[in-house]
């Protein structure tokens, strides 16, 4: 779907319109501002090389996507201990990559916003590690893992550019509030 300007439309609300170009159907919330923001900075180079920008949907469908290839590793790994329990681990980090990307969707504030996005950080390369360990120690082939630690550290360059976009970002004031902001 593309703006009637030209261009990705970002955040469709009715059957046309593009906030970019201050055409929205109704008005987007603090949040949905502060999502936006980051996952439009997030996907910069992106539109540089002419691909369509990822939207809030699309990440949480890909952090899914890297979520199953972590469960269909963690059953291919060898029946011994050491493979079990570094499979383990690898399984809840992994799949919380997803789950916990879901809660940044739904994050209540800025600063709630940002330490979701460092923990999705956190576990995505936890998980990184884990797989460089079932590698080293010869327990699965690195031929087949390098395109699940090229996504992994692909989500992990994503979710860090969003932290730092949305943390650059000028704080949302509060208009019910009577107390100035202190400049």
């Amino acid at each position: 779907m593309r703006c009637p300007r030209g261009g990705p439309l970002f955040w469709p609300r009715a059957r046309h319109g593009c906030i970019r170009h201050g055409e929205p159907a109704r008005q987007r919330t603090h949040l949905n501002q502060m999502l936006a923001g980051a996952i439009d900075d997030a996907n910069q180079d992106f539109r540089q090389n002419s691909v369509p920008a990822m939207t809030r949907d699309d990440m949480r469908r890909r952090t899914k996507a890297y979520a199953n290839r972590i469960v269909r590793l963690c059953e291919a790994l060898p029946d011994r201990w050491v493979a079990r329990t570094l499979g383990s681990q690898l399984l809840w980090c992994g799949t919380s990559v997803g789950v916990n990307y879901r809660a940044v969707c739904r994050a209540k504030s800025r600063a709630d916003f940002i330490n979701k996005l460092r923990i999705v950080e956190e576990e995505c390369d936890e998980s990184l590690f884990w797989m460089e360990l079932l590698v080293e120690n010869n327990l699965i082939n690195p031929g087949r893992l390098d395109s699940l630690m090229k996504e992994g550290s692909e989500l992990v360059a994503i979710v860090v550019a969003s932290a730092k976009t949305s943390r650059a970002r000028a704080p949302i004031p509060n208009p019910k509030s009577q107390i100035p902001n202190r400049k």
